[in-house]
């Protein structure tokens, strides 16, 4: 099995644009370094995934990536446009000899490398698709494919149901991984309040800057 993971990651000082209102730009930037270092830790600890490759247009996100033996991939689109990211992602993990990807975003503070470990076991028997919604059932928070041939990626609102008639209409079998782990994402201020609530310690291991503002 060659298994890549594949982590695309916004500028550190744009992600989490909709928690201004909560955060300063300096506090979202170190929120969101902190949520890139945990899922690189997590990732960096799976044994059953053989490269980890992270997409983006911010140096330091890109550098912080080489400390973890990650490869590499910068971002030139002006646009952000996430899927387009993926897409060249996907083609140069493939091109690498890449079998199965997982595409994991980087604001899943709840993870562990159990929770992964558990996400890829579904995919074991190809030919599948293992999906891990958000709280909501709306966005996608974990997508893996076996084997990697013929992947697309409809991320953004409403992508959980786009990934699933997707899959279904290419002959993937279908799994749906229903964690709580994965399903918390930060993207609200509501987010951020259950991140507190399940689980304090995190801003005081990965996030201390912004603790006084929950």
């Amino acid at each position: 099995m060659n298994l890549w993971a594949i982590v695309p990651v916004k500028p550190l000082h744009q992600g989490k644009s909709r928690l201004a209102g909560m955060l300063s730009v300096e506090e979202r930037e170190a929120l969101n370094f902190s949520l890139l270092w945990h899922s690189l830790e997590v990732l960096s600890s799976v044994e059953l995934i053989s490269r980890v490759l992270v997409v983006s247009k911010d140096p330091k996100v890109l550098a912080t990536a080489r400390e973890y033996h990650a490869v590499t991939l910068h971002s030139e689109d002006d646009r952000l446009n996430l899927n387009l990211d993926l897409q060249k992602a996907d083609f140069m993990a493939k091109w690498q000899g890449a079998q199965e990807i997982l595409v994991l975003p980087a604001d899943l503070p709840l993870i562990t490398a159990w929770d992964v470990y558990q996400l890829i076991q579904k995919a074991q028997k190809p030919k599948a698709m293992v999906i891990a919604p958000d709280r909501n059932r709306d966005g996608t928070n974990g997508l893996l494919f076996n084997p990697a041939e013929g992947s697309r990626y409809s991320f953004g609102p409403g992508s959980f149901e786009r990934h699933l008639a997707f899959a279904k209409k290419n002959g993937y079998r279908v799994e749906v991984y229903e964690s709580e782990t994965f399903a918390l994402d930060l993207d609200t201020p509501e987010d951020l309040s259950l991140l507190y609530e399940k689980d304090p310690n995190f801003f005081q291991k990965f996030a201390k800057p912004i603790r006084r503002n929950v």
